[in-house]
């Protein structure tokens, strides 16, 4: 099975913005996890295709009761392994245009630490993959919120 090279970014299909430095990341979910990582969005790798993926676990419960016990009670914790389909390959600007859109319907998670411009500004100015990841970072993910305030006042 092919698999995508990491660090990935994923657009989820309610524009939200996900980093995936590696797989581990990808090896336990919850039961109300797997039910709502179905179909999620797409996974942008740092070799420039696309990706989509489930999360797939030796025994999932997907009965209406099994969701609302983990709603309300007892939502265990399983090994899960992720199962890649390539889509195509991408060019950078569909990457930045996609992190545009998402930035535009934040709802102050993304820009929690950055304003919308500064974040867009910065993710236009980079020109790879590893600059639109280490901006991410800086701005969203990795926040150092000193270093952060301190290069916002030069």
């Amino acid at each position: 099975m092919t698999r995508p090279k990491y660090p990935i970014i994923e657009i989820c299909k309610d524009e939200t913005l996900l980093i995936i430095p590696d797989e581990i990341m990808l090896r336990s979910a919850s039961d109300l996890g797997l039910a709502s990582l179905a179909g999620r969005g797409i996974a942008f790798d740092s070799n420039g295709e696309k990706w989509t993926y489930r999360l797939t676990a030796d025994h999932v419960r997907t009965a209406v009761t099994t969701t609302l016990l983990a709603l309300a009670v007892y939502n265990p914790v399983m090994d899960v392994a992720p199962y890649w389909t390539r889509r195509g390959t991408y060019a950078l600007q569909e990457l930045k245009d996609a992190i545009h859109r998402c930035v535009d319907c934040d709802d102050d998670d993304i820009t929690q630490f950055a304003g919308a411009d500064t974040i867009k500004k910065a993710v236009d100015h980079s020109t790879s993959f590893d600059g639109i990841y280490r901006t991410l970072n800086k701005y969203v993910f990795a926040v150092d919120v000193e270093l952060l305030s301190e290069t916002e006042d030069e």
